[in-house]
């Protein structure tokens, strides 16, 4: 399954504005430098009252669509 690894810090005063529907998709560089657009839906698990922060893996099926996103240890 292909997938792109990046890293992501957000604000919790940032993730508010993603709540108030302000804005409803995510943009993050890979670590290959493939820019990703992903919906703001996918964080909702990963986020903290400091924000999100971390680095993570999104998983894209054969036809290059969405798949999952995992955070990474």
């Amino acid at each position: 399954m292909p997938f792109a690894i990046f890293s992501l810090s957000i604000s919790e005063h940032q993730t508010r504005t993603f709540y108030a529907a302000q804005y409803n998709r995510v943009r993050v560089v890979a670590e290959n430098g493939q820019t990703i657009s992903l919906p703001w839906e996918v964080f909702k698990p990963f986020v903290t009252q400091d924000g999100i922060s971390g680095k993570f893996a999104v998983y894209f099926d054969a036809h290059g669509k969405f798949k999952e996103l995992k955070r990474l240890e």
